[in-house]
């Protein structure tokens, strides 16, 4: 087969954008240079897992961002700011049924589409909405490590309207206080490829689809974890609770390691995480973890967020490190609802009443 070749206007500016400097405006264009993508896919072959923890190290470096229904309300209902763009990733039937007023629909399984991803705005922070704040914030982790500004709604739509999302239901399940013995740093990291790949954005993209593909649950709900784990001895899972040192020595599910959400894709850290076990992430309100989640699934571990994190293992505010999870619940704001065939069969045109 031919090997394809395009020729791309490289520009001085892009140049310093994607090498991360600062620089000044180059009024002078480059000569196009011809690129072999044969050849640009060889040039990250090997390099692959480097490339995207170099990325996830950046991502998770920065504070965890979430973003509440009242603030969402108030900026984009309300006010009508133009600098947000909320993104509800549930099915459609569900957006149908009841979503935020100027919303758009993105199904979660669709979010890694080329053709989705290309209509996204860079110029706005996306606020992404699911049913319970756990698929918003794997989407938002994922469309962040593209470049984009994109934040999750705390609790979902459950937490905009008791009709349109996910109730929280919250335990009293024991905690420990003592310390898990050290854990030596010496798993090797997981192997990945992607063979379609030939830059950092398209590896991303891969990375993501080959997640979605999977057909892989996104969490693990606190009532399993305890069946399996703390009452089955269940040796297949492996615990790691990312809030800070602080909360975690108040109290912690018993075996679970603490590494805090910005240090977890440090080489030092993730040597202490193995690569033949499901790995659980344990964080504050569980829409934290999931972002992690995401991370560590595109670097080729099998990781899932404990639903709802902390907040609903116990109601002990004192080792939750946040206020109960019932109190974060908002059952009134407006919901749209779509009127449109969506099984088919006749004509007509979406309209929202």
């Amino acid at each position: 087969m031919r090997k394809k070749r395009v020729f791309l206007m490289m520009f001085l500016m892009f140049t310093l954008i994607v090498s991360g400097c600062g620089g000044g405006m180059v009024t002078e264009p480059l000569e196009k240079v011809e690129v072999d993508q044969s050849q640009a896919a060889q040039s990250i072959q090997g390099k692959e897992f480097d490339l995207l923890l170099q990325a996830s190290q950046a991502f998770l470096a920065e504070e965890e961002k979430t973003i509440t229904a009242e603030e969402v309300y108030e900026k984009v209902v309300l006010e009508g700011d133009i600098n947000y763009l909320v993104v509800d990733v549930r099915p459609a039937k569900s957006f149908a049924d009841a979503h935020i007023e100027g919303s758009v629909n993105i199904p979660y399984a669709l979010t890694a589409k080329p053709n989705m991803i290309a209509n996204l705005p860079k110029d706005k922070t996306i606020v992404v909405a699911c049913s319970s704040g756990h698929t918003a914030g794997q989407t938002a982790a994922f469309w962040s490590l593209l470049g984009y500004d994109a934040v999750p709604m705390l609790n979902g739509m459950g937490g905009w309207n008791k009709t349109a999302g996910s109730a929280l239901k919250q335990f009293d399940y024991p905690v420990v206080t003592a310390e898990k013995p050290p854990i030596a740093a010496v798993n090797t990291f997981p192997t990945i490829t992607a063979e379609g790949a030939n830059d950092l954005q398209s590896l991303i993209i891969e990375r993501a689809q080959s997640y979605l593909a999977s057909g892989k649950g996104p969490i693990v709900k606190a009532n399993d974890l305890k069946d399996k784990v703390l009452d089955g001895n269940d040796t297949g899972y492996f615990l790691v609770d990312i809030r800070q040192e602080t909360d975690y020595s108040k109290g912690h599910i018993d075996g679970a390691i603490n590494i805090p959400f910005q240090a977890l894709a440090d080489v030092e850290s993730l040597k202490k995480i193995p690569t033949d076990k499901k790995v659980v992430l344990i964080g504050y309100t569980g829409i934290d973890a999931s972002q992690v989640t995401r991370v560590l699934n595109q670097l080729g571990y099998d990781a899932y967020a404990l639903f709802q994190g902390m907040r609903v293992w116990t109601t002990d505010e004192e080792v939750n490190g946040i206020a109960p999870a019932s109190a974060e619940v908002i059952t009134d704001l407006p919901v749209k609802v779509l009127q449109y065939n969506l099984d088919g069969g006749g004509g007509g045109t979406a309209s929202c009443g």
